[in-house]
């Protein structure tokens, strides 16, 4: 991700949903080393960020799983989380870690129902989109 792209998707407060099934590691030098990789690739225009993500499972939320035992890389320690899980952003700092600068993400899982925020967006696609499956999806790509 570019410094551009970072500073007007992810604010402090926002929400973030990722729109892709998304894996995780709950090891930090695994993410550490997947950022170090990226940032060593030929666009220096690209900045590392480590999303930390806190999860509160007495909350009903989206589905997640620890799949570090069907894992081919079981050393990853991998959770996979389902597409367009919702994180509202607690903290962004910049950080040094293993010799390089990147940004801090805290993220906390959310839901519908405990944010009132995402639960207000949510009821308002809902109502702006209607009709068959098909429709809806027309009227959504017509919209993007």
């Amino acid at each position: 991700m570019t410094k551009k792209e970072f500073d007007s998707k992810i604010k402090p407060g926002g929400l973030m949903s990722f729109n892709n099934f998304l894996s995780t590691s709950e090891d930090r030098k695994v993410a550490l080393h997947f950022i170090e990789e990226g940032l060593n690739s030929n666009n220096k225009n690209k900045i590392g960020v480590l999303f930390e993500m806190t999860i509160d499972r007495s909350i009903p939320s989206a589905p997640f799983a620890h799949i570090q035992k069907f894992s081919f890389y079981k050393k990853e320690k991998e959770i996979l989380f389902s597409m367009n899980t919702v994180f509202r952003v607690q903290h962004i700092k910049e950080i040094q870690d293993s010799g390089m600068s990147i940004w801090q993400v805290k993220l906390t899982l959310t839901t519908e129902n405990d944010d009132k925020q995402l639960n207000a967006l949510t009821k308002r696609i809902r109502e702006e989109i209607t009709g068959t499956g098909w429709q809806r999806m027309g009227h959504l790509l017509w919209k993007l």
